[in-house]
């Protein structure tokens, strides 16, 4: 019997280990390894002279994961090129599916470490097409201060970013509750950097500094001739967070924005929240020059301005320059949240004016050498001239309408009542149907055809007979002829 029980023993830790076994497998196998540049070899590779060229997704790898390989030291910038559009759809399996790890250089110092990206980064206007990154968690000079960075890169500084296209990307936090997490596009920390003729389009949720391309403009950071086009979605709100700022561009701006825009859906689900068409938060007299946005804020805001949601510190002042959005469509009349402390020019606009060329130029927008306006490119608004039109896109409203959407609910948690957004592309027949934790439907909330536009609808809390339901979680299900998607909220009484 001794013998017997040993033996299975023996068995129940060969299985275990085999299982482990497995799932090591899974994680790496059938996706695409890191590979050193073409010219990784030759000399002075990585200078200004002969960048690394990132022409696939094992490049693009090896310079997210490998940065042993090509970081030299804090004082030295390395450059790289991108040659060719990536696919980056396989990082969504990456990493046991937290997906693509951010592009940076991990220092340790005994427990502490310091993360940084310095560099030059061209992506000669070149495409990277549904890039994911879930969750990735860096200490960060302390073993204390965890910072949950989530962006294609991560500690920028002193660096340029260039020519970079991400499209459809898809960034999210699998737990939401870091306090002093930033999500983000395509940079987080970006101080004394330069970021120009870049976009980013697709979905990115976070939990305290939200932004379609970086989480902050540092100071002496500049962002030009940029546009995000993206769902931002603020969710999972810690009693630890007196405030979180989302932002179309960015979350904080202590530099400059100029000569770009913003397209964006913003949700937010608990009240504490500063929400801006282009930032969320002005700090130092930060800038926002010959730029626009066109926001739809959905949710609860303590603060939300047409660009800027909140101002802070020293004078409590935004420098605004000839910029303006759509208070329409925001239905937002101040231009900062908090306060109109404002240096002017600042306008609120409704959408024919914001899609007639005069009123830009009437400003001083130059329409010669950065701006171009067509009625059938960017839904009518105005766009950059070196932007390549394939990330743009011919959408009649607001360019996030390419393809059906369910944006999310809010408040979540709710009690009694929710609201549910979606996005409709193209005339269809729309289901809304809302499932107990059991997988139980309860609900059909909508059944019925929708032509193209922007909805909501509103849940009580109630069954198809009209009985309030108990307390927890709930899923909602959105069909169309060819979309689905399904999400979670709760019920709290």
């Amino acid at each position: 019997m001794r013998f017997v029980n040993e033996l299975k023993n023996v068995l129940i830790c060969f299985m275990v280990f085999l299982c482990f076994f497995c799932v090591s497998l899974l994680g790496q196998t059938g996706t695409t390894q890191a590979e050193r540049p073409s010219n990784y070899y030759e000399d002075s590779a990585g200078t200004e002279l002969n960048p690394y060229l990132i022409s696939n997704l094992a490049n693009l790898r090896w310079l997210s994961e490998c940065s042993v390989d090509w970081w030299v030291d804090s004082d030295t910038r390395v450059h790289f090129m991108q040659t060719a559009n990536i696919d980056a759809t396989e990082t969504a399996v990456w990493n046991y599916g937290e997906g693509f790890r951010p592009i940076a250089h991990v220092t340790k110092y005994g427990y502490n470490q310091r993360i940084d990206f310095i560099g030059v980064y061209d992506g000669m206007n070149y495409v990277v097409n549904n890039l994911t990154i879930r969750h990735y968690r860096y200490i960060y000079y302390h073993p204390w201060d965890f910072f949950n960075l989530k962006a294609m890169f991560v500690g920028v500084s002193n660096s340029i970013i260039k020519n970079v296209h991400l499209v459809n990307v898809s960034i999210s936090s699998i737990y939401g509750i870091e306090p002093n997490e930033e999500v983000a596009g395509l940079a987080v920390l970006s101080s004394n950097t330069i970021i120009k003729n870049s976009s980013v389009s697709g979905n990115i949720i976070g939990s305290r500094y939200v932004g379609g391309i970086t989480a902050s403009i540092g100071r002496s950071s500049t962002i030009e001739n940029s546009f995000s086009n993206v769902n931002l979605t603020l969710l999972n709100y810690q009693e630890s967070i007196t405030r979180s700022y989302v932002g179309g561009i960015s979350a904080q701006v202590y530099g400059t924005i100029k000569n770009s825009f913003s397209i964006s859906n913003i949700v937010i689900t608990h009240p504490s929240g500063a929400v801006g068409g282009l930032s969320g938060m002005s700090r130092n007299e930060g800038v926002h020059e010959n730029s626009y946005a066109v926001t739809r804020l959905l949710g609860d805001f303590e603060y939300k301005g047409g660009i800027s949601g909140y101002s802070f510190f020293d004078n409590n002042t935004a420098i605004i320059d000839n910029s303006v959005w759509n208070s329409e469509i925001s239905e937002v009349s101040n231009a900062i949240g908090e306060l109109d402390n404002v240096e002017i020019n600042r306008l609120g606009l409704d959408t024919h004016s914001m899609k007639q060329r005069e009123t830009y130029t009437a400003l001083g927008w130059d329409f010669d050498n950065i701006w171009e306006k067509n009625p059938n490119i960017n839904g009518g608004y105005p766009y950059l001239r070196n932007m390549p039109l394939n990330v743009l896109n011919e959408d009649d409203e607001t360019v996030i309408r390419v393809k059906d959407k369910l944006i999310g609910n809010y408040p979540n948690p709710f009690n009694p009542t929710t609201t549910i957004a979606f996005d409709i592309a193209k005339d269809t027949n729309v289901r809304i149907d809302i499932y107990n934790i059991r997988g139980q439907k309860v609900r059909t909330l909508v059944n019925e055809n929708y032509p193209v536009g922007f909805y909501k609808v509103d849940w009580h809390g109630t069954d198809d007979n009209n009985r309030k339901l108990a307390s927890g979680v709930y899923f909602y299900r959105m069909q169309t002829d060819d979309y689905s998607s399904t999400r979670r909220m709760i019920l709290m009484k």
